[in-house]
């Protein structure tokens, strides 16, 4: 966001434009509009200097509230004496929250509280992000929520998504767009035929959205659903819906399979994308295998290294190690498999090269070791463009449980801890099988993350206690 003064300097820039009117009427109206962002910005500046004085000037504020106590007449506990005492308690317990471990204080983050999703609060749902009418869109659906009666099994089948609105600011967050959803009736549920369903994967290719696979709380699934934007569906009441679903071809594994992995990749060699799918848990044994899909057919992949479900799958840049395969540039797109779990902690973190068709393994830093207790049912997403990133600036995010987060610079195969997901006013709920995704907005094509439901409970073990959520959040670095 730009400083104050040069917001009040381009709200002084109109000034000549105003002059220029010839109408009374039209700079009436002109100098309304300047009236009211100048009043918008000096009171901005007031909190701001307000805020200021309150956090570093508050041990001297609290001494003259005791002073004026003091001198009040303590026997006639006078109203003024009871207004004090509170402002005292307030602000010695409230304004003290501000403060990090170092005693240094924290006047801004970059976590801000957003939209709320509008459907049931849930874990265990997935993603996928589609351009319709030049929209960006992320569609949202399927999870699980054990504590609710409006599903089955636990478990949903419906769908929302989320937008940037540009014309709406947020004033809340004090952002100059405003996070959206859709309501129920906007987006086609999956069919009939499909059942309600947490743990499974989804994707987004050749301008389509696929959900597949996951466990219905009564058994794991390897169907597959393809969501069309522009065909359009009602129900039995005549309730007409936006989207269609059709059935594909079924994953080709021997066994169903939940809470898997997905990604997208170019295959080099054809100049094709193709979605990959696999790892993952049948409630008896863990996975290694993969297939990919080209939007028709599926075929066998490379497996990964080792077998495990609950993982994060994450496309990025990375630096080719030796030898390279034959054609392979210095740095190109990798799919990043991090954490996840084999009746354990699985520290191993690979990646998928699309030259070679094979899995890496990637050295294992000491502050992946230190935290990967944390990684199993974790979300993740990432901020840079790949296509353009000459100045290595992508990097990969692990919001891990809800208890911590931390970013990957995919460049030096290296590990920093951001702390604690918190916004200015409040700490984001310990969750795991929450869900991430990327969004960009405006003309420059600015991005942000969201981070969304989730639950602090385990929701692939029957009858565990816990919470779920549907609060939405906006990281912005």
């Amino acid at each position: 966001m730009l400083p104050s003064y040069v917001r009040i300097a381009h709200v002084f820039s109109r000034i000549p434009r105003l002059c220029c009117q010839t109408s009374f009427s039209l700079k009436f109206i002109a100098l309304l509009q300047i009236w009211y962002r100048l009043s918008l910005l000096l009171v901005e500046m007031l909190n701001t200097v307000v805020d200021f004085i309150v956090l570093y000037y508050r041990r001297y504020i609290i001494l003259l509230m005791l002073t004026l106590i003091k001198y009040d007449n303590m026997k006639k506990k006078t109203t003024l004496y009871y207004a004090f005492l509170a402002s005292v308690v307030g602000m010695s317990v409230g304004i003290t929250g501000c403060d990090d471990d170092n005693g240094k204080v924290q006047l801004t983050s970059n976590w801000v509280n957003s939209s709320q999703f509008p459907g049931s609060p849930r874990a265990g749902a997935v993603c996928f992000k589609l351009l319709v009418n030049d929209q960006e869109r992320v569609y949202v659906g399927t999870g699980v929520n054990t504590h609710s009666t409006n599903n089955v099994n636990g478990c949903y089948k419906d769908f929302f998504y989320c937008y940037v609105n540009d014309q709406n600011p947020d004033p809340i967050n004090n952002f100059s767009r405003s996070i959206m959803w859709s309501s129920l009736e906007d987006v086609a549920p999956m069919p009939n035929e499909a059942d309600p369903r947490n743990g499974a994967v989804a994707f987004a290719l050749n301008g389509k959205g696929y959900v597949g696979t996951g466990f219905t709380g009564d058994d794991y699934k390897k169907d597959f659903w393809c969501y069309d934007p522009e065909g359009s569906w009602s129900d039995e009441k005549g309730q007409l819906y936006e989207g269609s679903w059709s059935r594909v071809a079924d994953l080709p594994v021997e066994n169903n399979l939940g809470y898997g992995v997905s990604f997208v990749l170019k295959d080099p060699n054809d100049g094709k994308e193709y979605a990959y799918v696999g790892t993952g848990s049948d409630g008896s044994a863990f996975y290694s295998s993969f297939c990919r899909f080209d939007g028709e057919k599926w075929s066998v992949a490379a497996s990964c290294n080792v077998a495990r479900e609950n993982a994060t799958a994450l496309v990025a840049n990375g630096v080719a190690t030796s030898p390279r395969a034959a054609g392979e540039p210095e740095v190109h797109e990798y799919a990043y498999l991090i954490g996840g779990n084999d009746n354990g902690v699985v520290e191993l973190m690979e990646r998928f090269n699309p030259y070679s068709q094979s899995w890496e393994k990637l050295e294992v830093s000491a502050e992946l070791n230190m935290y990967s207790r944390y990684m199993c049912a974790s979300s993740g997403f990432v901020l840079g463009n790949s296509e353009n990133d000459s100045e290595c600036k992508q990097r990969l995010y692990i919001v891990a449980a809800g208890v911590n987060m931390w970013e990957y610079n995919p460049y030096t195969n290296s590990w920093k801890e951001l702390g604690k997901p918190e916004t200015k006013y409040e700490s984001i709920p310990f969750c795991r099988y929450a869900t991430a995704w990327t969004l960009h907005y405006g003309q420059e094509r600015e991005e942000l993350a969201l981070f969304s439901l989730g639950s602090d409970t385990r929701i692939d073990i029957p009858g565990s206690a816990g919470s779920f959520y549907s609060g939405t959040y906006v990281y912005m670095p």
